[in-house]
């Protein structure tokens, strides 16, 4: 039971209120009855068949407020937890997968990983069929699953380092020495170090990570094996498990539920009490990695807390013709499937699948549809003993499967017909096509075909068919951004030498203004398009108001002024004709240039930073990463502020910019459709063109300079630009949760003020040849 409470007491004054006594199972119920007049809402963990259920909200007596606080019961006392990390689903599982797979040692591996129905990925793994070049590892292999709870850090964590912990170890360096002594065999006394070393090795490793920060409250289960040319060595940490299928028996791990006996005791000597079969009624397994807050009592080593990192090893001898395959996974595939059930699976799929990779993806898919809810990560290990491939058996199925997909490609052609070219997921049902084919009597009698076969076919289908019917819509998308990212490219370098060379000084606020808005409309499009769901009609705005300054842009453009030769290099000595006094645009595109800082520059930033994110950084770094951009900049646009360009090149190199930045913003266009395996690649390399694009400065800069400050003070003013990236790169760094917190409005002022003060302050030391005036 975990309860949201108004003012609960602290753990010092629950003590007080028990007379000293930890909150246990026997002193929770008096203490819930004492404090029921100032409960405001409770939450009640569902079955305990339910791996991390989310808590389920009890109408308050009374309430003051309509934020849920969750407490968790603890050796310590009520611990506040946040309820967002509390188990919550998506509204339609996730079921792109992760694979790798390899061979060493005479064995072959498969692995992959989906996130399912959970709002994010906490698993993680390793697989190495050489676990070391150095001797005698050079002949082993080790496999593992991390199974994260409450955050991913520390499955994270364990993933890239326990590995290098175990091997560097004071019990696998004596280890390592036996053997060396002992040609390589394991006898009694090296299997018995190696017993002590993963124990040893686990508890250490746990208590390594307790002193980094990015571990917070969060745990994960562990389950990992050894393969030596003699023996499977596996420690067992929580509710992951491996599995040793044989021809004759199969071999599982035991999990470390709280309600075991031995685990039992070890939580009740230690303070805590077994509710609803959970530790103090929260957590559902009695050992892992992490979980400080139950690891917290000084009196107490590490095997005897509540929560133990210690694990469970066991130790076999290879049969080299009864072992056919092992499996190391998460407890996403166990709810679903027994031991059995799951030997029994895999070997049916070997006989069908060559690559171990399509075997996994078979797994995780009939589990989710045999109605598992979390994360599920799965390693098969195949030994020279495992089934071979039946090609009868692996044709029959390939047959039976193309006419499936005929089946479910013509209802949907009929459906389509009928709808208009709506998308089909708009208009049919997975149901509706499992109808169908069961009405053609497509359902596999005479093959054995997992139940999930039928639904990830029409799944797959669906998703193909979908990308064909937005076909249209794609170029509607294409066409926008083209024409905004051509417009934008345009007004970035070019203006200020097409404007001098073309345009009479009485036109010239009129073209800044236009050129000015087009572009400041375009970048803060482009840089937002991740918080629209709906691209197309942003991307015709945009498109529309460029088009406009374009249009306007030739109607202002006089004829009959002649073009000079563009072999000339850009004057700045200010000997060219006086610009007009007007101010009234001026003003306006400066206004312009305050937005683009202010709003484009951090959205920029933040769009980079969720993609930092997306590769598992935690917020802070991957803002600092973010931020490294734009401070980058700053040496290009210092040196370019020394060199003479010529118009030509001016020119040229504005067009060649234009259909640079389009070509990026058609990839951002198109990456909805990338399979999900290149989608981070994708990302990375677009963030990088991207950033280089914006290397030259960017909106109306130039034409402010060239047009409002004289030879002298031209540098000067295009470096204290600069300045004003280092300022949004500042601002970026609290961007994020701001904007998180508090929305568009409030996470914006504070931009937004401190560009206008900063302009101000550079006009100040900089004046412009034309009075400024901030009269409209």
């Amino acid at each position: 039971m975990m309860v949201s409470h108004a003012d609960l007491p602290t753990a010092s004054s629950t003590e007080t209120k028990t007379h000293g006594r930890r909150l246990n199972s026997e002193s929770f119920a008096p203490e819930i009855r004492e404090n029921a007049a100032t409960i405001t809402s409770l939450s009640i963990f569902g079955t305990p068949s339910d791996q991390e259920c989310q808590p389920i909200p009890v109408v308050p007596r009374s309430s003051s407020s309509d934020e849920l606080r969750v407490w968790r019961v603890t050796s310590a006392g009520l611990v506040e937890v946040d309820a967002k990390t509390m188990g919550a689903f998506l509204d339609k599982p996730k079921t792109d997968k992760t694979n790798v797979h390899g061979e060493g040692n005479g064995i072959r591996y498969g692995m992959s990983s989906m996130q399912g129905w959970r709002i994010c990925m906490e698993d993680s793994h390793i697989a190495e069929a050489i676990m070391s070049q150095s001797s005698p590892y050079k002949d082993w292999s080790f496999f593992a699953v991390f199974d994260g709870h409450a955050g991913h850090h520390i499955a994270n964590r364990a993933s890239s380092q326990l590995l290098e912990h175990l091997i560097t170890s004071e019990e696998f360096r004596d280890m390592t020495k036996a053997l060396e002594e002992n040609n390589g065999v394991l006898t009694e006394s090296t299997l018995k170090l190696l017993e002590t070393g993963i124990k040893k090795g686990f508890v250490s490793f746990d208590e390594i990570s307790k002193t980094s920060n990015e571990i917070n409250k969060s745990g994960c289960t562990a389950v990992c094996a050894i393969v030596t040319p003699t023996h499977i060595i596996i420690g067992n940490l929580g509710d992951s498990r491996a599995v040793v299928a044989g021809k004759k028996q199969i071999f599982g791990t035991e999990d470390h539920k709280p309600y075991l006996e031995k685990e039992r005791k070890r939580i009740e000597d230690a303070g805590g009490s077994v509710m609803i079969q959970r530790i103090n009624g929260s957590l559902a397994v009695s050992r892992a990695f992490g979980d400080y807050e139950y690891k917290d009592d000084p009196r107490l080593p590490a095997d005897q807390q509540l929560v133990s990192p210690e694990p469970d090893v066991y130790i076999r001898e290879r049969n080299v013709e009864n072992d056919q395959f092992m499996v190391v996974a998460c407890d996403g595939i166990y709810d679903v499937m027994t031991n059995e059930e799951l030997a029994e699976f895999v070997s049916d799929r070997l006989v069908v699948h060559d690559d171990l990779r399509e075997v996994c993806d078979d797994v995780l898919d009939e589990c989710l549809v045999k109605g598992s809810r979390d994360n599920m990560t799965m390693v098969v290990v195949c030994f020279p003993a495992a089934p071979p491939v039946n090609v009868h058996r692996k044709e029959a199925e390939e047959a039976w499967v193309a006419r499936v997909k005929a089946v479910i490609n013509q209802f949907l052609d009929e459906a389509v017909a009928a709808e208009d070219f709506k998308k089909d997921e708009d208009m049919v049902s997975l149901k509706s096509i499992l109808d169908q084919v069961t009405a053609n009597g497509l359902l596999p009698t005479d093959l054995r075909v997992p139940a999930h076969t039928v639904t990830t076919l029409a799944q797959k289908i669906l998703t193909q068919r979908d990308i064909k019917h937005v076909y249209f819509r794609a170029i509607f998308s294409f066409s926008g951004r083209f024409i905004m990212g051509y417009s934008a490219g345009s007004g970035f370098v070019c203006a200020p030498a097409v404007l001098r060379l073309a345009v009479p000084e009485s036109m010239r606020p009129a073209n800044f203004l236009f050129l000015a808005a087009a572009f400041s409309m375009g970048t803060f499009l482009a840089n937002s398009m991740f918080l629209i769901s709906d691209i197309i009609p942003a991307s015709w705005f945009s498109a529309g108001l460029t088009a406009a300054a374009g249009i306007f842009y030739l109607l202002l453009r006089p004829d009959e002024y002649p073009v000079e030769e563009m072999t000339e290099t850009v004057s700045i000595d200010g000997d060219t004709p006086e610009p007009t006094k007007s101010s009234h645009p001026v003003l306006f595109v400066f206004v312009l240039m305050v937005i683009n800082v202010s709003i484009g520059v951090p959205l920029m930033q933040t769009y980079s930073t969720l993609i930092f994110k997306y590769y598992g950084m935690t917020a802070t770094s991957a803002t600092l990463f973010s931020v490294l951009y734009p401070i980058l900049q700053f040496i290009p646009v210092i040196i370019s502020t020394r060199i003479n360009v010529s118009r030509k090149t001016l020119v040229l190199g504005g067009y060649f910019l234009a259909i640079k930045i389009q070509f990026f913003l058609l990839l951002t266009a198109a990456y909805p459709y990338l399979p999900e395996k290149h989608k981070m690649v994708a990302m990375a390399v677009l963030l990088i063109a991207l950033s280089i694009s914006f290397i030259i400065p960017c909106n109306t800069a130039l034409c402010i300079l060239f047009e409002q400050f004289d030879g002298a003070n031209v540098k000067t003013a295009s470096q204290s630009r600069c300045v004003m990236w280092f300022l949004a790169s500042v601002s970026t760094l609290t961007f994020s949760k701001t904007l998180d917190s508090y929305g568009f409005t409030i996470a914006f002022f504070p931009y937004f003020l401190i560009s206008v003060v900063s302009y101000a302050v550079m006009l100040h030391i900089f004046p412009s040849k034309t009075p400024f005036s901030i009269q409209l």
